[in-house]
């Protein structure tokens, strides 16, 4: 779900909507209404926001891009 979020901005309000249908299948698979022990299924099965995915996807993706022999990434780097 998360694999085309990167391609453009997302606000916060957006963020929000996405983690309430996350939290919201959580809560339907565990029957529960809540928060807390949807926070805690969340940690247990290693489950981020979508905000937190959406950061750690966005760190990879930097140091892939400052490690990156490829001419044309170096030429683009040098331009900025």
């Amino acid at each position: 779900m998360c694999c085309y979020l990167e391609a453009c901005p997302i606000s916060n309000k957006q963020f929000k909507s996405l983690d309430f249908v996350l939290n919201g299948c959580f809560r339907k698979i565990f029957r529960t209404r809540s928060a807390k022990a949807v926070q805690n299924c969340m940690l247990v099965f290693n489950c981020m926001s979508m905000q937190e995915s959406l950061a750690k996807r966005k760190c990879k993706f930097l140091a892939n891009y400052v490690k990156s022999d490829n001419m044309s990434v170096k030429t683009l780097r040098h331009m900025n």
